[in-house]
């Protein structure tokens, strides 16, 4: 194209992928390299894969030589792009709703480590509608008794304007030894269920509680120990519950 002195009457190189002339551009890839690129790019084996895991392929087989970003250049002129499939969530979607209170109850464990290194689980009982806390108990290990107990409490202290009362819960020792016996003895007023088992929603309301509780009531106080804990979380339990929260 050199012999063309008029550079308004310049046409590009039908020998090159680029339309560059390579004579004056030597530097670009030979038409059996170009090819292995095509050929790569639409392999079927390689559909998924993103285009750099599909040039390193390439260079390991040894099939052509070339920079990643002179790869990216040819896989654009060919219109060959990967693009991302993006799950978009459904932002309409409710999760768990009680109508009224003390219908729907949520019980998990959380640990919170003391400053003398002792581990301490605490068992949360809170309400769906109200989302506060009903019950608690701590313990040095997250077993069954101490969720039975905890329940137990529940049953006796308040009066459930309808039976039986969702009692939710992960797959966990809440639903083991003394308390799935309480579950068996109290058929009528608790119906037990397994968050992503039994019912499609996760146990999120409780997991927001224990955050709650840990980030804004628990690590400001710095527990020195199990029983310095156990005088203060009542207080604490009491400013969470008289929150102001949004209507």
């Amino acid at each position: 194209m050199s012999w063309i002195k008029d550079l308004t009457l310049k046409k590009p190189c039908v020998h090159s992928l680029l339309g560059l002339c390579k004579r004056i551009y030597p530097g670009q890839l030979a038409k059996t390299e170009i090819n292995s690129i095509n050929n790569y790019l639409l392999d079927l084996r390689f559909a998924n894969w993103p285009l750099s895991s599909v040039y390193f392929q390439m260079m390991r087989d040894k099939a052509a030589f070339c920079s990643l970003s002179a790869f990216y250049k040819y896989a654009r002129k060919r219109g060959i792009t990967r693009t991302k499939q993006v799950r978009h969530k459904d932002r309409n979607r409710k999760g768990l709703r009680a109508e009224f209170p003390l219908q729907i109850l949520h019980a998990d464990f959380t640990l919170l480590r003391m400053q003398d290194n002792t581990k301490v689980y605490f068992h949360f009982i809170a309400d769906n509608f109200s989302r506060k806390i009903l019950g608690w108990s701590a313990s040095l290990k997250p077993d069954a008794i101490t969720a039975s107990q905890n329940l137990k409490a529940i049953l006796e202290t308040y009066s459930f304007p309808k039976l039986p009362v969702l009692f939710i819960t992960d797959d966990g020792s809440e639903k083991k030894g003394q308390t799935a016996e309480l579950f068996r003895k109290y058929p009528e007023q608790i119906r037990h269920l397994v968050a992503q088992r039994d019912i499609v929603f996760s146990n999120s309301m409780i997991e927001s509680v224990n955050k709650s509780m840990k980030y804004h009531h628990f690590f400001p106080q710095d527990f020195g120990c199990l029983e310095e804990a156990l005088k203060k979380v009542p207080d604490l339990i009491s400013e969470y519950n008289c929150r102001p929260t949004k209507p």
